[in-house]
């Protein structure tokens, strides 16, 4: 039993570092909208895509980035996500996993490159996702302030994916925002 959770979750983990590497490959394969989400007939319309935000705050020399997801239409079994940010400004710290996952779930944060964080939060095996059909804490990451002044932190939209259950891909818009930190 121990050997199939185990198996089930590397291959949710597999599958989510795959959609946050490139998804040219799922576009192209898959027919629909050209976004990799599916099939639909004439006269069915799209389901409003989900939203991934940040909420921004800072407190003393961090600051902490809410990762927030609203209007999914199905539970969030996996995210898989990579944000940027002007390196000589902002330095990665920590990244947290929200209550709204178990306390089994799978939560992986790594700085590549400076200034891109790429991470993984996914449930394992059957364990029920995480309903974001109303905001949704589905995280916080925690950066240094290294200089003060405003910068943008986004989302790498082509390497980041929200996934159900059954590894298909949720619809999503990600959107990053601006951390005006005060200066001096």
């Amino acid at each position: 039993m121990k050997a199939r959770c185990l198996l089930g979750a590397v291959t949710l983990a597999a599958t989510l570092a795959i959609g946050c590497d490139s998804s040219e490959k799922e576009k192209k394969a898959a027919p629909g909208d050209g976004n990799g989400n599916g099939t639909r007939t004439q006269g069915d319309a799209a389901p409003a895509p989900a939203t991934v935000f940040l909420r921004i705050r800072v407190a003393g020399d961090r600051a902490l980035l809410d990762v927030i997801a609203r209007n999914a239409s199905r539970d969030v079994h996996g995210a898989a996500f990579r944000l940027g940010w002007a390196p000589e400004r902002l330095t990665f710290v920590e990244a947290h996993v929200s209550d709204a996952w178990s306390s089994s779930a799978i939560h992986h944060a790594k700085e590549g490159l400076p200034g891109e964080l790429v991470v993984v939060w996914s449930e394992k095996g059957g364990a029920a996702g995480v309903p974001a059909s109303d905001e949704t804490t589905l995280g916080t990451i925690e950066l240094a302030v290294k200089t003060p002044g405003p910068t943008d932190v986004t989302f790498r939209a082509d390497r980041s994916t929200l996934r159900d259950a059954t590894g298909a891909a949720i619809p999503v818009e990600w959107r990053g925002g601006q951390l005006a930190a005060p200066r001096d």
